[in-house]
């Protein structure tokens, strides 16, 4: 089973980070707010120090970002997404129809997705 690196652990990123633990996937997520990685720790969910690190440990990255800035950002400098890349396949979910592909050749699927967290009343 592929290892998986979930950049970014907010509703949409921290529920598919932790699916993919439930199912007994090895998963990894970087958020820029370390609260939200360590709280995914108890779903068994493994953190990474940065989005470099993120990406050398897995063979697919999903990517659960906001918006192509905070992309742009986390593919920059030397702990950068892009510093870890191999070649391998990408899932990017976003909440929006987003236009945006890596230059370095590897594949990247983009799919709409929205996520809610349920309530108790």
């Amino acid at each position: 089973m592929a290892r998986v690196g979930v950049l970014g652990a907010g509703s949409i990123g921290g529920s598919a980070a932790a699916r993919f633990a439930s199912q007994g996937v090895e998963v990894a997520t970087f958020d820029i707010d370390a609260e939200r990685v360590a709280a995914l720790a108890a779903d068994g969910v493994a953190a990474a120090a940065n989005a470099r690190e993120l990406a050398e440990g897995a063979e697919v990255i999903f990517l659960a970002l906001p918006n192509t800035p905070h992309i742009e950002s986390a593919l920059a400098g030397d702990d950068g997404l892009r510093a870890g890349l191999r070649e391998f396949g990408y899932v990017e979910g976003q909440t929006f129809v987003l236009e945006f592909r890596f230059s370095s050749g590897q594949r990247l699927l983009t799919m709409l997705m929205s996520a809610t967290r349920a309530r108790a009343p």
